[in-house]
């Protein structure tokens, strides 16, 4: 369930990869650009449930990390203050029953590095009876300023937007966020720097066939947009990398996506997810309950193993 901030880092390559044109006429899709674009697909597929156990919950320590940017995680608790200290948590899911997350520090040290925090997180289980996704789950982020430089580079960063995880009552979940921010990220040793804004939007539902067992069988659908506007760094490989300035906005959606762990190695027994990157281009992942097949355009396409 960490998808919502992991998908911060999948613009980057959604961005090179679909179309290194500033905005322009989509530019033809290569071997090389559809798998990276596919591989960072995966980010998101991988938090989707993948067998009949339920996916994990943000504990509480987790949501914190979750708060921060890779590579400085470790710095944000030394400068941040949770009311209360013991939060409640009846159901001893890890999830807070209401739980406030504070950062104010700046140009502070920590060995060859410094680093800046300010904002806050809340976080509210949204019923403590009940363990788990099905008792869902509410994040308020407000993350005004989340910076750190050391002597290979430095990046900075700002944030806001919400999570929220909901039971329906009759064993399905729904899920939606808003996001929207800054990332600013320069490599002092290669010629590499990122400064962009970014926007997306997540929506899921789980439906199961039977209430009482909501991941063994039923159907799943998902949407949400991307948009993100600056300079972005695209390549494999960070002294490799290229600069490209823009704008770019990518949909990605479920057509007709049924899943089933008694029956299908591959947990989806059939449908499709979807990337369109507005300007003619489409990847597609259709599952065959114990295969999945890639395609590109609507042709089948072996440049990437799903």
């Amino acid at each position: 369930m960490r998808a919502n901030i992991l998908k911060v880092g999948l613009l980057i390559f959604i961005a090179g990869g679909l179309c290194r044109c500033g905005g322009q006429a989509g530019q033809p899709l290569t071997a090389t650009s559809a798998s990276t674009v596919v591989d960072q697909l995966n980010i998101i597929l991988g938090q989707l449930p993948q067998s009949n156990s339920a996916p994990a919950m943000p504990s509480g320590t987790n949501l914190t990390l979750a708060a921060t940017k890779p590579g400085v995680s470790a710095l944000a608790t030394d400068c941040e203050t949770v009311n209360p200290v013991t939060p409640a948590d009846a159901d001893t899911d890890g999830i807070a029953l209401l739980k406030t997350g504070t950062f104010n520090c700046t140009n502070q040290a920590s060995g060859s590095s410094s680093y800046s925090r300010s904002g806050s997180y809340t976080v509210r289980d949204l019923d403590d009876n009940k363990a788990g996704v099905l008792g869902g789950l509410h994040v308020d982020f407000n993350i005004t300023k989340f910076a750190a430089s050391a002597a290979d580079g430095s990046i900075d960063g700002s944030y806001v937007g919400y999570w929220d995880y909901q039971g329906d009552g009759s064993g399905g979940v729904t899920s939606a966020s808003e996001f929207a921010g800054r990332t600013y990220q320069k490599a002092l040793s290669v010629d590499y720097e990122n400064d962009y804004r970014y926007t997306y939007t997540w929506n899921w539902v789980v439906t199961p066939t039977n209430p009482a067992d909501t991941w063994s069988t039923g159907t799943q659908s998902l949407k949400g947009v991307y948009t993100v506007d600056g300079k972005i760094m695209t390549g494999e490989a960070v002294a490799s990398a290229k600069s490209v300035t823009g704008t770019w906005k990518i949909s990605y959606y479920s057509k007709n996506l049924t899943y089933d762990q008694p029956g299908c190695s591959k947990y989806y027994r059939s449908g499709s997810i979807f990337m369109d990157d507005m300007n003619g281009n489409l990847l597609e992942i259709r599952f065959l309950c114990t295969s999945a097949e890639f395609y590109v355009n609507g042709a089948k396409s072996d440049w990437y193993k799903p």
